[in-house]
């Protein structure tokens, strides 16, 4: 199906703020290590708690407890799908059974407290223990709604836009043409909606990406992407990567900087000639209705 030019807005925006969100579950094969439970309980001075996961999307957990004297181990599975988690071990209580987590390439929120004396509802987070994810990094995995402006420059040519970015969806505002439009993306419906606001129309396409549910849940690093290292950009701390990427056959080399503090959004992008970068970020609770097609809109066939 031939993409009509009103909807290319849409499409830079969603490329510009998930980058590769959609590339697939995330990949948690690693270790990592407890840093607190929700309620602020945190390991005892000189016990460490350390999970690894290997196998992908599905496969076996270890779990070493340690603290002077003593040491406990076990071992367990996992699989991880749409942004779930079940998890089983043999002789711990911890379980998860297809519940949200979240992990944004560094820090893992896992959908259980992990320490004794704390019942409840809740989770625990879990610090990767590479080079690259240091103390700095370690984040809870929440997304914080904002607004920003957008500025895509390729070659001379510069086009602005508004967006509005909640979990769930993100909605862009602009001008194309001399027509005023607003593109809706729906990750939760895997839709894309355009808006031509003075006919009061719009257009729908799937996405392609499934359910994906949140921005936060898919910010692992993907496959043929490596980082460069750790970037401010304006108030926010940032994880630089570089990224090669397979289109039509060829291949080409992106870097996108991501922030951990806005649930792994990314904030700037370059691509060949074209740049695509966030500014004036406000986070701020936004209006549902945003997200919505208005009531008296027709719909129009592409």
């Amino acid at each position: 199906m031939a993409i009509p030019r009103s909807w290319l807005p849409g499409l830079t925006i969603l490329a510009c703020v998930l980058g590769t969100a959609a590339a697939g579950p995330p990949a948690l094969d690693g270790t990592y290590v407890l840093v607190r439970d929700s309620d602020g309980s945190k390991p005892v001075a000189g016990a460490t708690v350390t999970l690894r996961f290997k196998g992908g999307a599905r496969g076996a957990l270890s779990l070493v407890a340690a603290r002077p004297g003593t040491t406990v181990t076990d071992a367990g599975s996992y699989v991880t799908r749409n942004g779930r988690i079940t998890i089983t071990f043999k002789e711990m209580v911890w379980e998860a059974d297809r519940q949200p987590f979240a992990f944004d390439g560094c820090t893992l929120t896992l959908p259980f407290k992990a320490l004794s004396g704390s019942p409840g509802p809740g989770n625990s987070v879990w610090q990767r223990t590479e080079a690259r994810c240091g103390p700095s990094t370690a984040t809870t995995g929440s997304f914080s709604a904002f607004s920003a402006d957008e500025t895509v420059t390729t070659g001379r040519v510069v086009t602005t836009a508004r967006l509005f970015v909640a979990d769930q969806a993100i909605r862009a505002e602009g001008e194309d043409a001399g027509k005023k439009y607003a593109t809706i993306v729906r990750l939760d419906r895997d839709v894309l909606w355009s808006l031509q606001l003075a006919d009061r129309t719009y257009g729908e396409m799937p996405l392609g990406y499934g359910r994906a549910g949140r921005l936060s849940r898919e910010r692992d690093l993907p496959p043929g992407c490596r980082v460069l290292g750790q970037d401010n950009l304006g108030e926010y701390a940032t994880r630089k990567e570089e990224c090669t990427l397979a289109v039509g056959g060829k291949t080409h080399v992106e870097t996108r900087w991501v922030a951990a503090a806005l649930g792994g959004v990314v904030v700037k992008q370059l691509s060949g000639d074209q740049t695509l970068e966030l500014s004036n970020i406000k986070r701020e609770t936004l209006d549902p209705a945003l997200f919505e097609i208005p009531r008296g809109f027709r719909k129009v066939e592409p």
